[in-house]
């Protein structure tokens, strides 16, 4: 196996995980390490992601492939067990 060197190395497969990596590719930092286990299956759960988020999610120019499956927050109920 050839050794690699990586500029920045993040940890996690999820929204800030995968989102983080790809701001950082953005900013011309081409030798990212992104850490996360593949994913099995696809994942049911619904994420909250409020205006600035969104913000940002357009600022990467990605935001526009998500819009059509994203829906207005109009309750929101925590439980805490």
């Amino acid at each position: 196996m050839t050794e690699q060197i990586y500029s920045i190395s993040g940890v996690g497969g999820g929204l800030v995980g995968l989102t983080a990596a790809l701001a950082l590719a953005r900013q011309s930092l081409n030798k990212i390490c992104l850490i996360a286990p593949l994913a099995q299956k696809p994942d049911p759960r619904n994420t909250a992601i409020l205006m600035p988020g969104i913000e940002f999610l357009e600022g990467l120019g990605v935001w526009q492939d998500f819009a059509n499956h994203a829906a207005a927050l109009t309750t929101m109920r925590l439980v805490d067990g």
